[in-house]
């Protein structure tokens, strides 16, 4: 420790403290506040890290549709997913398992005579044992999803309609058991 002198009263006194003992003058430590600019960048730069991380990794609820556009035909659907889950070549329509609110369903993706997409649509099916009212979170989850992207939705025949920017359709629907499949939550778009 060494002796300094102070700038306001010119006594001597230590460089250690923080004001002068006699007339009490704050004493200025540049290093102090240096050392203080390096945490708080550092503390700032390691927040921005977290949050780009965790925006990064943390699952988001998307669409099942998203990958999709009205143009794509059979062969670009199989250049981005691959192969359908059907081993017939000559089929008009591939499936894919694809999750969407924490249930996985298949997705189907329906081709016209030009093998243009022609519609599609993501279907979860209970067993026989389950109750659509099981699902109710997921079912409230859909529908905030697609109010969140598309705004209110409209009511027609038991089914509920979200229209995109373009004029394109997402239906809603919750389908009744059919006689050996449970009931569904289908969503049905059409490019």
């Amino acid at each position: 420790m060494a002796l300094i002198e102070c700038p306001e009263c010119g006594k001597q006194i230590s460089d250690a403290s923080s004001k002068c003992p006699s007339c009490g003058y704050k004493i200025p430590h540049p290093e102090r506040v240096e050392v203080i600019k390096k945490c708080v960048i550092f503390v700032f730069a390691a927040i921005v890290i977290v949050v780009i991380l965790v925006n990064m990794f943390m699952p988001k609820t998307r669409s099942p549709f998203e990958k999709f556009s009205p143009q794509m035909t059979k062969e670009d659907v199989h250049k981005k997913f691959g192969k359908s889950n059907l081993n017939d070549i000559e089929c008009r329509f591939d499936t894919y398992n694809v999750s969407f609110v924490g249930l996985t369903g298949k997705l189907t993706v329906w081709y016209n005579d030009e093998e243009k997409i022609d519609g599609i649509w993501w279907q979860y099916t209970l067993e026989y044992y389950e109750d659509i009212s099981d699902y109710s979170k997921q079912v409230d989850e859909i529908k905030e999803f697609f109010t969140k992207e598309y705004g209110e939705p409209s009511e027609s025949y038991g089914k509920t309609i979200w229209e995109d920017s373009v004029g394109q359709e997402y239906i809603y629907e919750l389908e009744p058991a059919l006689d050996i499949f449970g009931p569904s939550i289908t969503i049905k778009y059409r490019p």
